[in-house]
């Protein structure tokens, strides 16, 4: 498992975050999700072997928010 903290473009509100937070637990692969909206920025902790970085981008951003992948 691999711990990592991204920072997230477009959240306005606590529930924005929620729902961040909420794609990231629902994939395959991450074990943890917890988006700050204080900070905006989400730490997560995945699987390398079975999510990347890229696909957990791609999973915020149908919620309409963006994961920033360095």
């Amino acid at each position: 498992m691999k711990t990592e903290t991204f920072p997230v473009e477009g959240l306005m509100c606590a529930n924005c975050a929620k729902h961040t937070e909420n794609a990231l637990k629902n994939m395959e692969g991450v074990e943890n999700a917890v988006c700050n909206f204080e900070k905006l920025e989400a730490q997560v902790t995945y699987d390398p072997a079975r999510v990347t970085p890229n696909e957990m981008a791609e999973a915020v951003e149908k919620e309409g928010y963006k994961l920033v992948v360095k």
